[in-house]
């Protein structure tokens, strides 16, 4: 796309105009401004956008991982998490395990179903150890104004 590098707004070296880009295009995203047909494209497109802004909660519900606890982690990660609630509830999700693109995959529907997660959720993520992770779903979502807030405060959970 001819963009160059620059450091984000946390330091990290990136591609210069991704963070305005994808910011336009999850505010479109989150506020409806776009078909399901442009929408499946956009996601198609944009996983690695996805993956450098780490964890995204977007149409298709898939949710990429934070690459900076993945690499701290890497080889402890197994390939199947726990996810627990404070109540006892707990739910195994699978990750890929890829350097390129990381993913949470099995399991993470049955986590959204069994919370009726429907809409723009604010999920935080606290790692235990072991593969093990304690949840906590916040009431309402998140609105166009705080999201990429939202994002920043869920990496710098993961990051702990």
């Amino acid at each position: 796309m001819g963009h160059g590098k620059k450091n984000d707004v946390n330091g990290h070296v990136g591609p210069a105009g991704l963070e305005e880009d994808f910011r336009t295009e999850l505010d479109d995203l989150l506020n409806g401004n776009e078909s399901n047909y442009e929408t499946e494209v956009a996601i198609r497109a944009d996983n690695i956008k996805l993956a450098y802004y780490g964890l995204e909660f977007m149409a298709r519900w898939m949710v990429a991982v934070s690459a900076l606890m993945t690499a701290e982690h890497f080889d402890e990660l197994e390939e199947h998490w726990t996810l627990q609630d404070d109540i006892g509830n707990n739910h195994r999700v699978a990750f890929n395990k890829s350097i390129t693109m990381l993913m949470l995959t099995f399991g993470w529907d049955e986590f959204r179903d069994f919370y009726h997660i429907k809409m723009k959720p604010l999920i935080s993520f606290t790692y235990l150890g072991n593969s093990v992770f304690q949840t906590k779903i916040f009431e309402g979502s998140t609105t166009r104004m705080n999201i990429h807030h939202t994002i920043g405060y869920l990496l710098a959970l993961l990051e702990t």
